[in-house]
């Protein structure tokens, strides 16, 4: 974006088609931290044993930190919403797929998506907020976004432990559900303002 168009203040980033993207991936963030918080159970549930249940969640982080490594490779091709979809569709893919309770060999093929699902959307959003702010208000725009979040994943993590309850492993179908929320709210942002030269 050219500099006339970099908001300025807060006042000027506070518009639907600025929130909408963000306030959509935190949804997909919220369901990351599902797995982090119930994943180990519901995988020991399933009768998967400890010794694969921790390189099931090592593998999690290691696509995440792979893709940290190689963004520069790619992360300029696709304009920041773009990518946030992306994670948003993949997210959706993994959670409905994990609630149909699939083998150790699938769940190694969906933990390895998390590089997409989770680190491919969060760089989104970074760059989204950096190339949409001025950088006198950059810092405190990335901050919110954390603060909503945070806010975000306390709500699912509450929410999906009484789904759990009653539904056991099936729950990440909400999951997904929530996923494409995700997804329907960085789309709407797109048909509001086309992100142009954005990346």
């Amino acid at each position: 974006p050219s500099a006339r168009e970099v908001a300025g203040n807060l006042r000027e980033v506070a518009k639907p088609w600025f929130i909408l993207p963000l306030f959509g991936f935190a949804i997909i963030a919220g369901t990351h931290f599902i797995l982090n918080a119930f994943g180990a159970l519901l995988w020991k549930q399933q009768g998967i044993s400890e010794n694969i249940i921790g390189p099931l969640i090592a593998l999690g982080s290691a696509s995440e930190a792979i893709i940290m490594f190689l963004w520069r490779r790619f992360g300029g091709r696709l304009s920041a919403r773009y990518l946030m979809l992306i994670a948003a569709s993949v997210s959706a893919f993994r959670w409905g797929v994990m609630a149909l309770e699939p083998n150790v060999f699938v769940l190694v093929l969906l933990q390895m998506l998390h590089g997409v699902t989770y680190a491919v959307g969060y760089l989104g959003c970074v760059h989204f907020i950096a190339n949409w702010t001025h950088e006198n208000i950059a810092a405190e725009t990335q901050s919110l976004f954390t603060v909503g979040q945070q806010l975000l994943s306390v709500i699912s993590i509450m929410g999906f432990g009484l789904l759990v309850s009653s539904f056991g492993v099936q729950s990440y179908f909400a999951a997904a559900g929530l996923a494409l929320v995700g997804g329907v709210c960085i789309w709407l942002s797109l048909v509001m303002k086309p992100p142009k030269s954005e990346s």
